[in-house]
C-alpha cells in the first residue's frame, strides 16, 4: 500500500484544472477496483474522482468490485471509481487503486478520508463533519493539521489552476492569484445576521435600510441555506480546518472549525489564522465556531469560468447565526467572504460574543511606540479601509530614536484586567491580508522585506522577469521587462509607467496595474519589527485609542477627546471619504461599519458601559493625513514615516508630569472638537506644512457635520440613540459658535 504522503499526493492529482470550456459530464455508476489499471494515456491534469450517484453511495468494508467505466471527455478517457476506491496515478502515469479510511454516514454512505484519523475527533467535530458532508455531499474528507508538509502540498495543487502562478524573481512561495474581476472584496448587501428578532441586529427607523448588520429572520435565513448548499460540493473534496483566533488554548482565543472545498482558502489559514492537529484537544467537548465555506460549484461543471476562478457570483451570499455560531458563505472565493475565520468571526461573530461577555472586538491595529528616552506606550489605531492603519502600524519614523513595533494591523480584542483595572488588546490573527496600494520600499521598507517568502500576493500586476508590481510601488523596469496587468492585459509602454504614480481614481479602470482590492497575505512571524509579545495570550495594555478618517476638509491633524464619553460620541460619529473617484463621504463609526455585528445603539451603549470607576480608561484622539489645500488640491501633511511627530505629541499627552522634570510640557488648545496640539508643542522640524489650515476648525464646515451626524443617529438609531449621544451633539453645536474654545490653554 501506498504511504499516506503519497497517497494524498497522488489523490490531488486526480483534481482535474478547472477549465473554462468545462462540459457536464453524463450521471453514471462505477465500483471500486482492486487491481492495477494501465492507463498511460491519461494526463494527471484531467483525471478525476468519480462523482457516484447517491444510491451507489453504499456502506463497504473492502475493495469487492472490478467493473470500472470508461467515459469519453475531449478525446480522453476518465476512469471511474466509486466513493470508496480513488483512481491514483503513479510516476508512469498509470492508474491504480488505493484504499482510505472511510467515514460511513447513514443515509448517504461512505465518503473516503484522504488524510487524518477522523475518529480520533471530538464528538462534536464529527457530529458537525458528517452532517455537513451529508448536506453538501462532498466526495472526499481532507482533514488538515496545519503542518509545513500539508502547506507545500495545497500550493502544488493550487498551482495546476491558471489562476496561481510562481513569481519566481521574487523568492521561495511566493505566489500571484488573480481572481474573477467580479469577485473582488466583500460585498455588504449580500451579508446578513440572522437572529430571531430584528431588534437585535438592526436599530434603524421605520422604513430605513441599515447601514450595518442586515437583518434576515431564521427561516429566511434557513431557506437561503437549503438553497445553495444542497449538493453543493459534490465531485469536490471538503477540507476540514481547525483553527484558533488568538494562541492556541488561551483562555482569550476562539476556537473553530472551517469546511471549505478551496485550496486557496485552506493556503490562507496557514497564513492568517493558527491551523493545527493540536486543536482537536483544546476544542475537546467544548463548543466551537462553525463555519462553512463552498465556492459554490459542484461537478460537472455547467457554467464558463473566468480565468478558472471558482466561484458562483449570481447566488453569493454569507449569513451568520449569531444564537448556534455558526456561518455559511456560498459563491465566494475572495478570501474577504470565504475565509470566515477573518473578518466573519474575528470581528462581526466576536462583536457579539464581545457584547454578551463583557468586551469589545474591533477593526484595529496595535502597536507599540518606544520614544527616545526608551518609554513604551501600546497603542490601538481604528481606520476605516483604505485610511493607513497597516501603514502607521508598520511605519519606519522619520525621526531619529523613535520605534514603533507592530503587535496587529487588523483586528484587537479588548478586554479589562480585573487586577490592574486597565485595558489590554490582543491580536487574534496569526498575520496580515493588507491592502496593498501605495505600499513601497521608501515608505514602507519593513513591509517590503517581509514580502520576500511565503506571501501571497491577490490581483496585483506581474512581469516577465517574474516581480510582483502594484500601483504606487514606484520601481523602475529592465529595459526589457513587461508587465500583465491583475487583469491578465499586456499594458502597452504608456501604462507601463502607470504603476508608478499611484492614484486612487484610476484604480478601478480596467487598464490599473492592479485592483483597487489588490491584497497580500504573509505571517506576522516574517516581520522585521514584530514585538516579541505579539503573541502574549493576554494582550498589552493600552494607554491610548487612535480613530482615523480621511477627509480633505474640516478635520484637523490631530483631536484629543474631552472624556471618554466624548469620545465615544466622536467615534460614533465618524466620516471618511471612499477611496472611489466621487469621494463620496460615508458613515463609519469606530471604523467598524462594516463588522458591526448586533444592534448599532447597543454597540453604542456597549461601549459607553466600558467606562467605569474600577476601569482605568485610555485616552482617545482623532487624526486625520488626508487634509488637502483647497486651491491646489494637495495633500497638506506628509504622512508616513513622518506621522511619528503625531505619535510623539500623543505620548507626551500620556505622560503625568508628576513623573519627573524631563517631561517636556504638552501645550494645547482647546477647540470646539477638543484638545489640539499647539504649534510650539509640536515638532514641525524640517517641515515645511501650512499649520493653521493643517489644524483649522471651520465653523461652516462642523455646522454641517453636526446636521449630517444628527441625521445619522436619527435614520439608524433612532428613538434608540443613547441620550449621551444626543447630548454630545448638542455640546458640540454650542462650542462651534463659542469662540472660548478657541483661546490657548
Amino acid at each position: 500500500m501506498s504511504s499516506s504522503r503519497d497517497m494524498v499526493k497522488k489523490f490531488h492529482s486526480l483534481t482535474p484544472t478547472e477549465s473554462p470550456m468545462s462540459k457536464a459530464i453524463p450521471k453514471h455508476k462505477c465500483s471500486q477496483m482492486d487491481k492495477k489499471l494501465s492507463s498511460p494515456s491519461l494526463p494527471q491534469s484531467i483525471t478525476e474522482t468519480c462523482r457516484v450517484n447517491k444510491s451507489s453511495r453504499k456502506p463497504k468494508t473492502g475493495c469487492c468490485g472490478k467493473r470500472k467505466k470508461n467515459i469519453k471527455r475531449n478525446n480522453v478517457t476518465d476512469t471511474k471509481p466509486d466513493a470508496n476506491s480513488l483512481l491514483l496515478l503513479d510516476q508512469s502515469g498509470n492508474v491504480s487503486a488505493c484504499s482510505v479510511s472511510n467515514v460511513h454516514i447513514h443515509g448517504f454512505g461512505a465518503i473516503p478520508v484522504l488524510k487524518g484519523d477522523f475518529k480520533s475527533l471530538p464528538t462534536k467535530a464529527q457530529e458537525f463533519i458528517i452532517e455537513k458532508a451529508r448536506i453538501m455531499q462532498t466526495s472526499a474528507i481532507y482533514l488538515c493539521d496545519g503542518s509545513v508538509f500539508e502547506y507545500e502540498q495545497m500550493i502544488e495543487e493550487l498551482l495546476r489552476t491558471s489562476a496561481t502562478k510562481r513569481l519566481v524573481a521574487s523568492g521561495p512561495n511566493v505566489l500571484l492569484t488573480r481572481t474573477d474581476p467580479g469577485d473582488v472584496g466583500q460585498a455588504s448587501a449580500r451579508v446578513f445576521v440572522a437572529t430571531e428578532q430584528r431588534e437585535t441586529t438592526e436599530a434603524t427607523s421605520a422604513g430605513v435600510l441599515s447601514k450595518f448588520a442586515k437583518w434576515i429572520s431564521v427561516s429566511q435565513f434557513q431557506s437561503m441555506v437549503a438553497s445553495r448548499f444542497l449538493n453543493c460540493m459534490r465531485g469536490r473534496v471538503m477540507y476540514v480546518v481547525p483553527f484558533s483566533l488568538g494562541p492556541i488554548g488561551s483562555y482569550n482565543s476562539l476556537n473553530g472549525v472551517h469546511l471549505s472545498d478551496s485550496v486557496y482558502v485552506v493556503l490562507h489559514m496557514h497564513l492568517l489564522v493558527r491551523v493545527s492537529s493540536a486543536l482537536w484537544d483544546a476544542i475537546g467537548d467544548s463548543d466551537f465556531i462553525r463555519c462553512i465555506h463552498s465556492v459554490g460549484l459542484p461537478r460537472p461543471l455547467t457554467t464558463k469560468l473566468v480565468r478558472n476562478w471558482l466561484c458562483n457570483k449570481e447566488k453569493s451570499f454569507i449569513g451568520h447565526s449569531m444564537e448556534k455560531r455558526e456561518i455559511w458563505s456560498f459563491g465566494n472565493g475572495a478570501i474577504e467572504s470565504s475565509l470566515l475565520a477573518k473578518e466573519c468571526v474575528a470581528l462581526r461573530m466576536a462583536s457579539a460574543i464581545g457584547r454578551d461577555e463583557g468586551w469589545l472586538a474591533e477593526h484595529m491595529a496595535i502597536i507599540s511606540v518606544t520614544d527616545p528616552n526608551g518609554k513604551e506606550y501600546f497603542i490601538a489605531a481604528a481606520f476605516p479601509p483604505g485610511c493607513g492603519k497597516t501603514s502607521l502600524a508598520t511605519m519606519v519614523p522619520s525621526v531619529e530614536n523613535w520605534k514603533i513595533q507592530v503587535i496587529g494591523d487588523d483586528v484587537a480584542w479588548l478586554r479589562f484586567d480585573q487586577n490592574d483595572g486597565r485595558m489590554y488588546a490582543l491580536n487574534p490573527e496569526n498575520g496580515p491580508y493588507s491592502l496593498i496600494a501605495g505600499v513601497n520600499r521608501r515608505r514602507n521598507p519593513n513591509m517590503c522585506e517581509m514580502m520576500s517568502q511565503d506571501v501571497f500576493f491577490t490581483n496585483v500586476a506581474d512581469t516577465s522577469k517574474g516581480r510582483p508590481l502594484w500601483q504606487g510601488l514606484s520601481e523602475p523596469l529592465f529595459e526589457d521587462e513587461t508587465i500583465v496587468n491583475w487583469r491578465g492585459r499586456n499594458l502597452d509602454t504608456v501604462s507601463n509607467a502607470a504603476y508608478k504614480h499611484f492614484d486612487q481614481n484610476n484604480s478601478r479602470e480596467s487598464n490599473s496595474i492592479s485592483s483597487a482590492d489588490a491584497r497580500f497575505s504573509a505571517r506576522w512571524k516574517q516581520f522585521k519589527a514584530i514585538h516579541p509579545l505579539w503573541e502574549n495570550p493576554k494582550g498589552v495594555p493600552l494607554s491610548a485609542i487612535i480613530f482615523g478618517c480621511s477627509r480633505s476638509e474640516g478635520m484637523p491633524l490631530v483631536v484629543e477627546s474631552h472624556s471618554w464619553t466624548h469620545g465615544v460620541f466622536m467615534a460614533a460619529s465618524l466620516r471618511t471619504e471612499s477611496a472611489s473617484s466621487n469621494r463620496n463621504v460615508e458613515h463609519d463609526p469606530m471604523g467598524m461599519g462594516s463588522f458591526i455585528g448586533y444592534n448599532f445603539s447597543n454597540y453604542i451603549k456597549h461601549w459607553l458601559k466600558m467606562e467605569s470607576t474600577d476601569n482605568k480608561m485610555p485616552k482617545m484622539f482623532f487624526v486625520n493625513w488626508y487634509r488637502r489645500d483647497f486651491n491646489s488640491g494637495k495633500l497638506l501633511w506628509p504622512g508616513f514615516g513622518e506621522n511619528i511627530r503625531v505619535l510623539d505629541w500623543i505620548t507626551r499627552r500620556l505622560v503625568n508630569t508628576s513623573e519627573g522634570s524631563q517631561v517636556r510640557v504638552c501645550d494645547f488648545l482647546e477647540t470646539p472638537l477638543g484638545y489640539q496640539p499647539s504649534e510650539e508643542s509640536f515638532n514641525l522640524k524640517g517641515l515645511n506644512v501650512d499649520w493653521s489650515l493643517l489644524n483649522s476648525v471651520p465653523a461652516e464646515f462642523w455646522q454641517k457635520e453636526c446636521d449630517a451626524i444628527e441625521a445619522f443617529f436619527v435614520q439608524q438609531m433612532g428613538k434608540n440613540t443613547p441620550p449621551e449621544m444626543n447630548r454630545e451633539l448638542e455640546k458640540l453645536r454650542r462650542n462651534i459658535k463659542d469662540d472660548h474654545y478657541r483661546q490657548n490653554k
